[in-house]
């Protein structure tokens, strides 16, 4: 989060040597060269940093959700067992957290743009105020379509992943029952039911897909559409000399240092979104309760051999 701050002072200072160079001066130029040059390696060491620890948080979480999840299949009852499907549980243990770890692992995207985005907000202001309003009018219409994607894409995605253990829990009865299968000469019938469902998670995919390449290719292409603004405005009032030179490079600058965060970050609202969903899944698991449970007044067992006697017990 420093170092991504620490970048947007980049185009501040280049700006700074383009007046300087303007009005004739070129005393500063080492200085602001070495200064560069400061803030790139801090830039280095925070950007490691945090993707270091961004990765190590995603692997920790995923193994607290999967040893959650096994915990909790321990905890059912008979009747809760039979109705389990194991291949539910292998694909919410796997495929779900596999979404959950890459959202976890592109948790430093959010955090870098954030700052990236404060801190030039805050120069950018200080140069030119109508310009920045001009580069911001993009910000709501970024808002609308993350919102508007996440009504739609959450539900696609939890219809695709919950298609997907359909499939993994057909292949598994399949694959433990080949012997029965086979002795009933049921081949055809079991590749004919795996062609169906495998029909059937490809256009969940695809619908997934469509949705993805909406949000996200709408997402990439409003920043661009805010930098024509600002130039035209940016270039109108250089060349009214209501601001100089250095400001105009400058803003273009920070425009091209914002674009591939904002593209960045459109990726990473929808992979957010699929991870809600594969969370909302996995929590399935975790959060469901045994309808059988012990009696309030229940003791422990003690320790050592234990044996159970039947008394008077008939069967009619």
């Amino acid at each position: 989060m420093l170092g991504t701050g620490l970048e947007a002072f980049g185009p501040l200072l280049a700006g700074i040597a383009v007046n300087d160079a303007v009005a004739g001066h070129t005393h500063r130029v080492a200085e602001l060269a070495a200064l560069l040059g400061a803030l790139a390696v801090v830039q280095f060491g925070a950007e490691f940093t945090r993707r270091f620890f961004a990765g190590k948080l995603a692997l920790a979480v995923q193994h607290g959700l999967r040893t959650a999840v096994f915990a909790s299949v321990q905890r059912y009852d008979g009747v809760k067992q039979d109705e389990l499907r194991t291949g539910q549980v292998v694909s919410r243990a796997n495929s779900d957290l596999q979404q959950i770890q890459i959202m976890l692992g592109m948790l430093p995207i959010p955090i870098g743009v954030s700052a990236q985005f404060a801190v030039s907000v805050v120069a950018m202001l200080w140069l030119s105020p109508p310009l920045t309003l001009v580069t911001l009018t993009v910000v709501p219409a970024l808002a609308f379509t993350a919102a508007r994607s996440r009504v739609r894409l959450v539900p696609a995605t939890r219809a695709a992943q919950a298609q997907a253990a359909t499939i993994a829990e057909h292949v598994e009865e399949t694959v433990t029952g080949v012997r029965v299968v086979k002795g009933f000469g049921q081949e055809d019938a079991e590749t004919g039911r795996m062609a169906k469902a495998a029909r059937a998670l490809f256009a969940r995919r695809v619908v997934v897909a469509r949705l993805q390449a909406g949000a996200t290719a709408v997402m990439s292409a409003l920043p661009a559409a805010g930098q024509v603004g600002v130039l035209a405005l940016g270039g109108w009032l250089a060349l009214r000399g209501s601001i100089d030179i250095g400001t105009f490079l400058t803003f273009a600058g920070y425009l091209t240092l914002l674009a591939g965060p904002a593209r960045l970050l459109a990726n990473f609202t929808v992979t957010a979104q699929q991870a809600r969903a594969a969370s909302e899944r996995v929590h399935e698991l975790i959060d469901a309760k045994p309808d059988i449970t012990d009696h309030p007044d229940a003791t422990d067992l003690p320790d050592g051999p234990l044996e159970l006697e039947l008394r008077e017990v008939t069967f009619g």
